[in-house]
């Protein structure tokens, strides 16, 4: 079974002024020792990646229908995708599936040696392979996997303390998306997530620090990247979840 994995505080910034208003923000706290919340900026990380997402469309991007189709994975609120993990020196198949906690899920990577083609892989031949892709499959209704979005994600990464712990990472994102149909868009995101030293509360407060600092230009959303890719691809508006609680 995949590991149990707490998700993070997503959020849609809705414009590129606020986008690169909040990187200023956060990379102007390190030299200046300015708070974030209750906690202080220490490192900054930057990094591209690129992505390959699938879903199973019995036909659906052949016939150019992607407009008009929604894949079972994306509807159930699970995963699978190709990535290159540079600080791993490798790449892996990610996997990953809902629990009855939208906050929760699980997720699993199979692993592919360096110098391996991300762009030929195809993740049906490790069906037999690996079990939680047998999962997927079966969410899928055991058809074969297709790619239908690309992603190449440009991310500011900062590492949040609290005293000499390591509590939260925030990542600035903008995220490019191009689908097997020629149809491109893009948007920006802020992540909150828990790291080693970290508790769910720390992230909590983080997303309220964010959510009063930028108000109306933070959209909270929990869908993944590649599905806000689609609803966006699709023409569909990005829609708020329930607001994170407040944290005192």
């Amino acid at each position: 079974m995949p590991d149990l994995q707490e998700m993070e505080k997503k959020y849609l910034i809705k414009k590129e002024e606020t986008y690169g208003e909040i990187i200023r923000f956060i990379t102007t706290a390190i030299t200046e020792k300015t708070a974030v919340g209750p906690y202080f900026v220490k490192e900054m990380l930057q990094k591209n990646r690129e992505y390959r997402y699938f879903d199973t469309f019995d036909g659906a991007l052949e016939d150019k229908d992607l407009l008009a189709y929604v894949g079972p994975l994306e509807r159930e609120g699970a995963s699978a995708s190709l990535r290159e993990r540079p600080e791993k020196n490798d790449y892996a198949l990610t996997v990953k599936f809902p629990t009855d906690d939208p906050e929760v899920r699980y997720e699993d990577d199979f692993r592919f040696n360096p110098g391996v083609d991300m762009y030929k892989v195809d993740p049906n031949g490790l069906v037999n392979m690996w079990s939680p892709l047998q999962k997927i499959i079966e969410l899928g209704g055991n058809m074969p996997l297709q790619e239908v979005v690309r992603l190449t994600v440009d991310t500011t990464r900062f590492n949040l303390f609290r005293d000499d712990d390591h509590r939260l990472e925030v990542a600035v994102d903008y995220v490019k998306g191009k689908s097997p149909v020629g149809i491109s868009r893009e948007f920006h995101e802020l992540e909150i997530e828990v790291r080693a030293k970290g508790e769910n509360n720390d992230k909590e407060k983080a997303a309220a620090f964010f959510s009063d600092k930028y108000g109306s230009q933070l959209v909270y959303s929990r869908l993944p990247k590649w599905i806000k890719m689609l609803h966006l691809m699709r023409g569909q508006e990005i829609l708020s979840d329930n607001p994170p609680d407040q944290i005192d």
